[in-house]
């Protein structure tokens, strides 16, 4: 059996921020918005909203 050696360090790692074109290039467009959500998506505005 061999045993892998990992280092360890104090300092954090670099996470990886997924940016707005890599989250839409994964997505699948492919199927229809169940109901529910789609009566979100339409709900009336209640004056709140940041844009």
């Amino acid at each position: 059996m061999e045993k892998e050696e990992k280092n360890l360090s104090d300092k954090p790692t670099k996470l990886h921020r997924t940016t707005m074109d890599e989250l839409l290039a994964a997505s699948d467009y492919s199927h229809s918005q169940p109901l529910e959500e789609r009566e979100w998506i339409d709900a009336p505005v209640v004056g709140r909203e940041l844009i």
